[in-house]
C-alpha cells in the first residue's frame, strides 16, 4: 500500500504532509503547489495532502496558525 504513494510523488526531493482538509485548501488558495493526496492509513476514511516542501509553505503556514 505504501508503493503506491511512493510511486506517485516519485521524482519529489522534499514533502511536507497536511493532515487538514481546511489547511491543504488555504495553502492552495495561497499558491502553494500541492502535488497530490494519500490515503490515511491510520484514520480511515481520511486523506494526507502531500504538498511540494518550499520556504513559501513554511511562511505560510506560520502566518496560518498565528
Amino acid at each position: 500500500k505504501y508503493l503506491v504513494s511512493t510511486l506517485i510523488f516519485k521524482g519529489v526531493s522534499q514533502m511536507y504532509f497536511i493532515y487538514s482538509r481546511r489547511i491543504a485548501n488555504i495553502l492552495v488558495r495561497m499558491g502553494n503547489e500541492l502535488i497530490g493526496t494519500r490515503p490515511n492509513y491510520k484514520k480511515q476514511g481520511f486523506q494526507i495532502f502531500v504538498f511540494k516542501k518550499t520556504d513559501k509553505l513554511i511562511s505560510d503556514l506560520t502566518i496560518i496558525s498565528q
